[in-house]
């Protein structure tokens, strides 16, 4: 397993490092799911983002969510974030107002999740706007005495304002950790960000670990 991990992230970073206009960000995120009562969770996360732009955290954001999965095949919740964003040298505050809605379909050995997220964006000294987020995701079947699976997802973000699509990613990686107490992903994204009318391209390098109780 140990390997894998490192074959996976040598792979991840010299495809990221082979393009040295683009930016490499670093992503961290942590959670804790708590089970209330018959699938109604909360769950707390804390997430943090570095880039080698500047070589310092640009972004950092904390989440409140109640979800309930009514069936194996559906799940809603609602949610807050509360983020803090480096601009020009300067920490600035978003507050999100959030509501999911997660369909699930198994497909033989394979899980295909669509998940959809509309969002209220307080931004400090900017316009709020509504946002929809949707993330399309396919896990492969699990490898055989590992217990883990590699995934495939792509995310698109449409704002409400202007009606334009401004944030694109694509993902690959792998879940090392599958288990009823425990999930931890690692992966490598590229993205595609609309910023002042131009286009920005960035390699992501991330870990997400989700703690169940």
């Amino acid at each position: 397993m140990k390997k894998i991990l490192f074959l996976l992230f040598v792979y991840c970073f010299s495809s990221a490092s082979a393009q040295e206009s683009k930016n490499l960000q670093l992503w961290n995120t942590n959670a804790l799911s708590i089970h209330l009562y018959r699938g109604i969770h909360l769950e707390v996360a804390e997430k943090i983002q570095f880039t080698t732009e500047t070589r310092s955290l640009y972004l950092k954001h904390g989440d409140l969510w109640l979800k309930h999965e009514l069936t194996p095949w559906f799940e809603y919740g609602a949610g807050f974030r509360l983020v803090s964003r480096k601009t020009d040298m300067l920490w600035k505050e978003e507050q999100r107002f959030m509501l999911l809605l997660n369909l699930n379909k198994n497909i033989r050995r394979f899980e295909l999740n669509f998940a959809n997220r509309f969002e209220h964006r307080n931004i400090e000294d900017s316009y709020n706007h509504f946002r929809y987020r949707e993330m399309l995701s396919l896990n492969f079947p699990q490898i055989p005495l590992l217990n883990t699976f590699f995934f495939i997802s792509e995310e698109a973000f449409l704002r409400f304002d202007n009606r334009e699509f401004h944030l694109f990613r694509l993902f690959g990686g792998i879940q090392t950790i599958n288990s009823r107490r425990a999930d931890l992903k690692v992966f490598y994204a590229y993205e595609k960000s609309l910023q002042e009318e131009n286009w920005k391209s960035g390699n992501i390098l991330g870990m997400n670990l989700k703690v169940k109780l």
